[in-house]
């Protein structure tokens, strides 16, 4: 749990006399739709003050920041209880904990009630002391989603482009920056802050010189007015003595004011300096004075203006400048001994962070590192290891005194991936603790022998670990707390089996994590998706590496060729890396993405895989960690006959397995080999049998299913092009009774990036499987599944002459059977519509079994859903075929052991045929508008809309709409330039009435009324269009109209 500091959630007392900014005002009013601004200048120009000034009156929540807020953890926490803080709600804010994901969740949820209430604006003081931490990304993503009235104002001594947030929005113009020209004070600024503050009223031609000479610094400024407010020179006897330099200026000015004070307040302001924030009770404690004193003489300087403002009750923060003018005036020597104090101060109440920080700045490392090892454990716990990491940079040779932060440094820079550097501590710490027996020393020796366990399962090298293990049984019985390690290095070495069983014994605590990994290896992909899906969908605060569920889901998905998918969990790795400070995970989520579009079918998919897995392979190689070399190096030698270099198979295949086996990895040595053997077989090279062989029985060996499924796979696509049609038959009859019993039939729909990837090659395979009948459903089944040669013969026999199933899902669903309308009311059960949704949905219109019943009742145990999926199922049959008889086979959706499917021979949906016509007509040459407009016709809702909280339709939905809007604009340049230009527009406000952010509608629109005549009609789409996207988006249409009227716009294709 994070500590909530709320003296830094509550806004600056005000000061004494605002002076008005009218020209930074103006702009901060001006970036109201924006969902930052950042206020950034130098130290002393006023940055708080002024964002205070304009936001006072608002509902507006505030966090001063400190360098311990660069952990992201105790940045969400504070975010969080700022906005809580601010609600009128009983109790104190909450500190969130937790995951990654639900900090970030939490804050957004406590943001949404905060806005609901009327909260305007997030302040983010001193944002420079996080910037260029994982705090970035953190900012990044909240900007990307705050209410559309919140607005983040940061205020920094550095510069906060656009590309430091990381979100989305760094791509448009959703930051806005108030800078030092504009909080600099002009002539009359500085006249008006003269008079209000000080009384000082000076002659044009002086003001003039002072704001070129101080270059309307107001701190300089501030500290001039005091001096002329005393009286003791005249404005142009200050100026004629100011130095040049901001800085210089100020150590001049401020040494002025410094020396007019009384003594004991001189003395008190160069004790207290060393401390941030100023409380009385450390004041007293550096100051050698008494808690009264202390505070009686904090309220008397800040009522001075003494630079020094109350945050809160009985807390004070002395600005920069003057603070670091003070503690130049101290002696080193005495500046040692007040940084002393106050790490006794911070020590005596348990605040072993800040003193551990005076300690090192007092240069006593070993008390340093006395504080830091309290707290190490509870930091390393929390998500805090970059934290830990800031406190332990500097310990120097004291970290040796202490074995124990030497395992806890270990443990935080393996999290930062330097692998080897977190071995050498994790040696170090042993080597300290000497290898004699002991009940401590053994329980001491076991966490530094941990510590190093830790790499090596983090990098996975399970024989290094192996060895570690030995040494940990060697040293004591630690019994369970083995368990999980013993666990995943046996997953690791591919000893599945034992793996398996060991994994009953440890129950579920450790489960949830390792069983999804297990499942994997074994090649029960559906389950352990599954399990992820449903189990582990949040990410931890402390970086994963490899065993993020991330990583895990695009590795599956690349193996079962979904695409999309695939990538798109590894890019939420990527960003996920990025944000943890995990180059380890980037690395591996890199690798994924190359792997996941190895099969995608886009034009610059295996142009893109190969630019993501070179990427991979140079950040393994960076990171030192060579097994992480061995994934890309696989999918490079899937790819080297695409990229025109077959000669590199072998190299990079090779490769990968040669640093598996020196790893101890055999599962992935096995999935390496086959690598090579798929790659060899698709150009029907003889020697791809030898490593297809290999990695048939080495996979056997370590209890995984699926590389043995696809070696065999293509064994018989090898038998069956060297003409041998009894082995083939043989082989392919076992390939497909263990596709249906491993419930893979996508090796055969989607084949990943190990899999027969050619359509035809694997028509053909299929067309000799039914001929020497093997497995003639299934066979059937998969016939019908896989889309038809592009010349337009079918492999599958002619559709029976029966009644059709259509449904409609573009115009509100409905289900046409025979002439009868079916529209939700006739199904009765809520469950058997949505089967009939789902299929509809589905890719090919199929789902296993087990896919449908955890999507329809996830909450239940699989028996349970078994029988209720059942009775759904049976009443859907009874409502699309009311008089089938029973036992008589279904028409419409088929079923088999393992899957569900809509027969398509019986069963039309819109959808379909708007999907196969639009794309007929957006891949012709000569688009037919006549034929484009009947086309678009079909499109009278977008897909399934009447169900808009059923999420599986949602990416069908939105690539139904892509194609609608295409050829929308495509039908609309034709008609445009066949000169039916009232048609053109009819299109155009169709397509603006499903999306009225489609900005080339608005163009085609403007160019008709230009072509008819209406010069008047296309400035008036011109202006909808522009009002609408800086009302909405904040940004300028990339089209415009001259004041001539002649048109300037770009084609839209």
């Amino acid at each position: 749990m994070t500590e909530i500091v709320r003296t830094r959630l509550r806004p600056p007392r005000p000061v004494a006399a605002r002076i008005a900014r009218p020209r930074a005002a103006a702009a901060f009013v001006a970036a109201a739709d924006v969902p930052l601004v950042c206020v950034e200048a130098d130290a002393g120009y006023g940055k708080t003050t002024f964002v205070d000034a304009v936001t006072t009156g608002a509902h507006r929540a505030w966090y001063a920041l400190t360098p311990a807020d660069r952990d992201p953890h105790t940045f969400l926490a504070h975010l969080t209880a700022a906005v809580t803080a601010t609600q009128e709600v009983a109790g104190d804010p909450e500190s969130p904990s937790g995951s990654w994901s639900a900090l970030l969740d939490r804050a957004l949820d406590r943001i949404d009630e905060w806005a609901a209430a009327g909260g305007t604006y997030i302040v983010l003081d001193d944002y420079h002391v996080v910037h260029g931490s994982p705090v970035d990304a953190v900012v990044g993503r909240l900007v990307d989603v705050l209410p559309a009235r919140v607005q983040f104002v940061a205020t920094s001594r550095t510069h906060l482009g656009p590309e430091s947030w990381g979100g989305r929005n760094a791509r448009y113009d959703a930051v806005r920056v108030i800078d030092r020209a504009l909080l600099a004070f002009d002539d009359d600024e500085t006249v008006a802050y003269l008079h209000s503050r000080f009384g000082v009223s000076l002659p044009p031609p002086v003001v003039e010189v002072l704001v070129e000479e101080t270059e309307g610094w107001p701190i300089a400024l501030s500290l001039i007015g005091r001096r002329l407010h005393r009286g003791h020179h005249a404005a142009e006897e200050l100026l004629a003595a100011l130095p040049a330099g901001r800085d210089a200026a100020f150590d001049f000015l401020g040494n002025q004011v410094f020396a007019e004070q009384p003594l004991d307040v001189q003395r008190f302001l160069l004790d207290v300096s060393v401390l941030s924030p100023l409380t009385p009770e450390a004041c007293a404690a550096v100051a050698g004075t008494t808690t009264g004193v202390a505070a009686r003489t904090l309220r008397g300087i800040a009522a001075a203006g003494l630079f020094c403002a109350e945050t809160d009750a009985g807390s004070y923060r002395m600005h920069h400048l003057f603070r670091h003018f003070l503690i130049s005036q101290i002696d080193p020597a005495r500046r040692r001994e007040l940084h002393a104090a106050a790490a006794r101060h911070h020590r005596a109440g348990g605040e072993y962070e800040r003193a551990a920080t005076h300690a090192l700045a007092s240069q006593q490392p070993e008390a340093a590192a006395r504080d830091v090892a309290v707290i190490a454990g509870q930091l390393l716990a929390s998500g805090r290891h970059l934290t830990l990491l800031a406190l332990t940079d500097d310990l120097g040779p004291a970290l040796d005194e202490h074995p124990a932060l030497l395992v806890a440094r270990s443990h935080a820079v393996r999290l930062s991936s330097r692998f080897d550097e977190a071995i050498d501590l994790a040696r170090r710490a042993a080597q300290l603790i000497g290898p004699e027996a002991g009940p401590e020393v053994g329980e001491d020796l076991g966490e530094a022998l941990r510590a190093e366990l830790a790499v090596h399962l983090d990098t996975v090298h399970p024989a290094r670990a192996e060895q570690v293990l030995e040494r940990l049984t060697a040293v004591g019985p630690h019994g369970h707390d083995l368990l999980a390690p013993r666990i995943e290095n046996e997953i690791n070495r591919g000893r599945l089996a034992h793996a398996a069983r060991l994994l009953e014994r440890a129950g579920d605590a450790h489960t949830a994590a390792l069983r999804p990994r297990l499942l994997v290896r074994q090649g029960r992909l559906l389950e352990a998706r599954s399990l992820l899906e449903r189990f582990t969908d949040d990410h931890s605060r402390i970086p994963m590496a490899h065993r993020e569920s991330s990583a895990l889901l695009a590795w599956m998905h690349a193996l079962l060729g979904h695409v999309g998918r695939a990538a798109e969990h590894a890019r939420v790795g990527i960003g996920l890396g990025r944000d943890l400070r995990s180059p380890l995970l980037t690395c591996v989520s890199t690798g994924r993405l190359g792997l996941a579009l190895i099969t995608g079918s886009g034009p610059t998919d295996v142009r893109q895989a190969h630019q993501h897995l070179l990427e991979s392979l140079e950040l393994a190689e960076r990171l030192g960690v060579d097994r992480f070399r061995a994934e890309p190096l696989m999918g490079l030698t899937v790819l080297a006959d695409r990229m025109g270099r077959p000669e590199d198979t072998l190299r990079f295949g090779i490769d990968a397995v040669e640093i598996l086996a020196a790893a101890g990895d055999r599962y992935l040595e096995a999935m390496a080999r086959l690598s090579i053997g798929a790659a060899l077989a698709g150009r029907h090279d003889p020697t791809a049998r030898t490593w297809l062989q290999e990695a048939r029985e080495l996979a056997h060996e370590c209890g995984d299913a699926l590389v043995p499924l696809l070696c065999d796979q293509w064994l018989a696509s090898l038998d069956l092009a060297e003409g041998d049609r009894a082995a083939f038959a043989a082989r392919a009859q076992d390939v497909l009774t263990r596709t249906v019993h491993l419930n893979l039939t996508d090796i055969w729909l989607t084949p990943g990036w190990l899999g027969i990837t050619e359509e035809a090659v694997r028509r053909a395979w299929l067309d000799a499987a039914q001929a020497e009948g093997c497995a003639a459903a299934h066979v059937a089944y998969l016939q019908g599944r896989i889309s038809p040669p592009a010349d337009g013969t079918t492999t599958h026999p002619s559709p029976p002459a029966q009644s059709v199933l259509r449904v409609t899902t573009l115009g509100g669903f409905a289900v046409d059977r025979g002439g009868a309308t079916l529209t939700a009311e006739s199904f009765g059960r809520r469950k058997a519509i949505e089967i009939l949704l789902l299929l509809c949905a589905s890719e090919r219109h199929s789902q296993s079994r087990s896919e449908l019943q955890d999507k329809l009742w996830p909450e239940l145990s699989r028996e349970k859903a078994s029988v209720r999926f059942r009775v759904a199922l049976h009443a859907l049959h009874h409502v699309l075929e009311p008089d089938r008889a029973p036992r008589e086979p279904t028409r419409f959706v088929r079923t088999s052991a393992d899957r569900i499917w809509l027969d398509p021979h019986s069963v039309t949906i819109d959808a379909d045929e708007f999907r196969v016509h639009a794309d007929q007509l957006l891949a012709s040459a000569e688009c037919d508008p006549a034929e484009g407009q009947k086309v678009l016709g079909a499109y009278q809702q977008p897909f399934l809309h009447d169900y808009p909280a059923f999420e599986w339709a949602i990416p069908v939905r939105d690539e139904l709409a892509v194609r609608f809007t295409e050829l929308t604009l495509a039908t609309a340049e034709l008609l445009l330039e066949a000169g039916d230009h009232t048609a053109a527009i009819a299109a155009c406000r169709r397509l603006l009435a499903h999306d009225p952010f489609v900005e080339p509608a608005y163009e085609v629109v403007a160019a008709a009324r230009l072509a008819a005549g209406d010069s008047a009609g296309a400035h008036r789409a011109f202006r909808e269009c522009e009002r609408l996207f800086e009302e909405e988006l904040d940004i300028r249409p990339t089209w415009t109209l001259n004041a001539s009227g002649v048109h300037s716009l770009r084609h839209v294709r």
